[in-house]
């Protein structure tokens, strides 16, 4: 960012790789303890998405 905060970001893939696979962003301002991971990354991974989930400020 402009003012120099860093916005941190997991992605997840599909075991058999990502690319050319439909990407899904998702923005969480509940942190990255692993829990929106759980609900959001794996499930739309398994379906053949990538997932970048970013932390909010």
């Amino acid at each position: 960012m402009r003012d120099g905060v860093v916005l941190l970001a997991d992605r997840w893939t599909p075991r058999g790789g990502a690319d050319g696979l439909p990407t899904a962003l998702v923005r969480s301002p509940y942190g990255m303890d692993g829990v929106v991971g759980a609900m959001m990354g794996r499930p739309l991974a398994e379906r053949g998405f990538q997932v970048l989930i970013q932390s909010e400020r």
